[in-house]
């Protein structure tokens, strides 16, 4: 009985050591039910969060306890915006984002501290003339694990084909090599994963392959990008007679893996 009282208490301890707080903010006065928002990140201390109402843009800003410190208004953002990324770093962030003019779409980013105040004036990345009744939502951001790389890419179909352009950057968003190439694609047979960089600034996604829209994966291939290269390493992964689905990837940087989950 002495032993069994001990190993009681012991773990009424262990439970009271781990149990958790959580905290909830006051909604602002502005926050209305449409309110688009996403967490960009802990930056200097405090937590920032972006968030879109009816084509307002801004950053409130919170502190350890979840107290609003501020909101700064990202009035340097145009009405419409297609699409928003963000980078965060220990001292600072990257907001990426995408807008129409005319017939250019304009690829830009701008950099903001820890109070979202800016440090750096957006400035442009990549800008793609596309027709009227083109896809207008065609960058996408992905950054390595340490953030020592950041990859924007695009993708536009023609012809049965993805035409692929890839912008690596350093931290500083400094262009390190830009890549135009293109992999074949068919709408109804091939699924690609998520598209990854890994820290050395590969660029890496899989593509698989079934007889039609409601099969199993029959064919999967793992494709590469050498960060200093301009073409697509296909590897074929044999699959031994066994069918695949919802293919997710991730990168082991440290073993420098690649590994495959279905």
């Amino acid at each position: 009985m002495k032993n069994i009282i001990i190993f009681f208490i012991l773990g009424l301890l262990t439970h009271e050591a781990f149990s958790q707080q959580i905290t909830y903010t006051k909604p602002e006065y502005e926050d209305m039910r449409n309110v688009d928002f996403e967490i960009i990140g802990k930056v200097s201390g405090n937590f920032l969060v972006y968030k879109n109402i009816r084509s307002q843009y801004a950053v409130s800003v919170y502190d350890n306890d979840m107290k609003l410190k501020d909101r700064v208004d990202l009035d340097f953002m145009p009405d419409k915006i297609m699409n928003v990324d963000f980078v965060a770093y220990p001292d600072f962030a990257y907001i990426i984002y995408q807008f129409q003019k005319r017939n250019i779409l304009h690829c830009m980013a701008a950099k903001i501290d820890g109070s979202g105040k800016i440090l750096k004036k957006p400035f442009e990345l990549d800008t793609t003339y596309i027709s009227f009744f083109a896809d207008n939502k065609i960058y996408s951001t992905v950054n390595s694990e340490d953030k020592s790389k950041i990859m924007i890419y695009k993708i536009q179909k023609k012809n049965d084909k993805f035409n692929f352009t890839t912008l690596l950057f350093d931290d500083s968003l400094q262009l390190l090599h830009r890549s135009r190439l293109e992999t074949a694609f068919e709408d109804r047979k091939d699924v690609f994963s998520d598209f990854f960089v890994d820290n050395a600034g590969n660029f890496v996604f899989t593509r698989g392959n079934r007889s039609n829209s409601r099969d199993y994966i029959q064919k999967l291939d793992l494709i590469t990008k050498d960060a200093m290269q301009d073409n697509f390493n296909v590897n074929n992964l044999v699959l031994s007679d066994h069918y695949l689905d919802e293919i997710k990837l991730k990168i082991d940087n440290v073993n420098k893996h690649y590994i495959i989950n279905s």
